[in-house]
């Protein structure tokens, strides 16, 4: 273009003139094609990591904290409507929940102590 037209003056384009456009086209649609199949293949992986991190994250929980949790609470109710039956505290999960679960017991035997004597004392 600037062999044919000059490198003044925009290519020799003068007022008034019409102007013509030129298109090159390069074909990169294979280019492409390739990059975004990488793409989503990098994103399918990192979402199926994150789902499968997930899941094994939300079994963890539930198996080692939420569920001894619901246990000790379960346990907690049915020892404060004084129950006859003593439930049994869950001496699985994290260490936390054991050390609350020995402390309700120490506290539940304490309790049964306290009123044999006062009704030893009626």
């Amino acid at each position: 273009m600037v062999a044919k037209y000059g490198p003044n003056n925009g290519f020799g384009w003068h007022v008034g003139e019409i102007v013509g456009v030129q298109l090159l086209t390069v074909p990169v649609t294979q280019q492409f094609r390739s990059t975004l199949e990488l793409v989503s293949i990098l994103i399918g992986g990192l979402a199926l990591i994150f789902a499968i991190a997930y899941f094994a994250l939300t079994a963890a929980m539930e198996a080692s904290v939420a569920g001894p949790l619901e246990k000790l609470a379960r346990a907690a109710d049915d020892g404060s409507r004084s129950s006859v039956t003593t439930p049994e505290l869950p001496s699985a999960g994290a260490r936390e929940i054991r050390v609350l679960a020995d402390a309700i017991q120490r506290l539940r035997v304490s309790l049964v102590k306290a009123l044999s004597q006062l009704g030893d004392k009626r």
